[in-house]
């Protein structure tokens, strides 16, 4: 495990993300995009999975993709509109997918080794050692480990960090966080010369963006997770029905209020009698014209 990785899966494991990305995971790796719902055109997935560069696919019929996927593929047209050759995308797409150490590997480091028993201590209470009694263990860990390039998706989404991968044009790669640079500089001595070689760089921050907004009106997307669930509320209070304005605020960068300013429509005494019966509001916004009202907006506020 790289110290990059290593230190967000730190992080991820000290957090609740699940309660704010309850699905993302899931949505992570399991088969569920079409060609069609990435917005790509027909003949031109047909062409890229002839030259290997689509991901590869082990169930037959239609060709469904998880999150990781979809990402990468947005890569693939990232690279094209760069005039990448196929040569080089086909090797970057073998590496990126591919884990650098097994799991044996992994829990010979010591700090990954410290990692893994402090997530089963909180998670199952388990010791190591007692995990690894299970002939099955070494094995479910390998395939529910992250790989770099899902740890790299996941802080986009979760820490909305700006990710990139700076590759060369043999595939070789590393992920750069712009936030992180200075972190970088002193973990990647040789950056420098690696920046001054010729190189490319695609966004996982501009493939996830993208990916939102094609998704963001259908169905199918709050069951995915790609935001948080205090997110999922503010857009869930902008499809409301005569919704003037939404106001939110942020304390340390976690959402904490929601305010809707809502248009009350035809508005006489009576209805607002109701009004201040059912307590429904925070403020409510009245404008007379002749004592008759001819505006009225109720303000409501939500704590997350």
């Amino acid at each position: 495990m790289d110290e990059w990785t290593k230190n967000e899966w730190e992080y991820f494991k000290n957090q609740n993300i699940e309660s704010e990305y309850p699905n993302l995971e899931r949505t992570l790796r399991e088969p569920r995009f079409t060609i069609a719902d990435l917005n790509i055109n027909a003949y031109d997935a047909t062409y890229w999975d002839k030259k290997g560069i689509l991901p590869d696919i082990s169930k037959k019929g239609i060709r469904k993709y998880n999150l990781s996927q979809a990402i990468w593929i947005k890569f693939i047209e990232q690279m094209r509109e760069m005039n990448i050759g196929l040569q080089t995308i086909k090797p970057f797409k073998d590496k990126i997918f591919t884990r650098s150490l097994n799991a044996e590997e992994l829990l010979e480091n010591p700090e990954t080794k410290e990692v893994v028993m402090e997530y089963l201590k909180s998670t199952s209470g388990l010791s190591l050692e007692e995990f690894l009694a299970d002939k099955g263990a070494l094995d479910y860990i390998n395939d529910n480990m992250f790989i770099a390039f899902e740890m790299a998706i996941l802080t986009t989404i979760v820490l909305k960090q700006p990710i990139v991968f700076i590759v060369n044009f043999e595939g070789d790669h590393f992920v750069y966080n712009v936030h992180k640079h200075n972190y970088i500089l002193e973990k990647v001595p040789d950056i420098a010369d690696i920046l001054s070689s010729p190189h490319f760089v695609v966004s996982i921050s501009e493939a996830y963006q993208s990916l939102v907004s094609d998704w963001c009106t259908e169905d199918f997307f709050s069951e995915l997770s790609l935001i948080s669930s205090g997110e999922q509320r503010v857009l869930d209070a902008i499809r409301m029905e005569n919704i003037e304005a939404v106001n939110i605020k942020k304390e340390n960068g976690n959402l904490t209020l929601i305010e809707t300013t809502k248009s009350l429509g035809d508005v006489h005494n009576k209805k607002v009698s109701e009004l201040f019966a059912s307590n429904a509001f925070e403020t409510v916004t009245l404008k007379t014209q002749n004592g008759r009202i001819v505006v009225s907006e109720k303000l409501s506020k939500k704590k997350i």
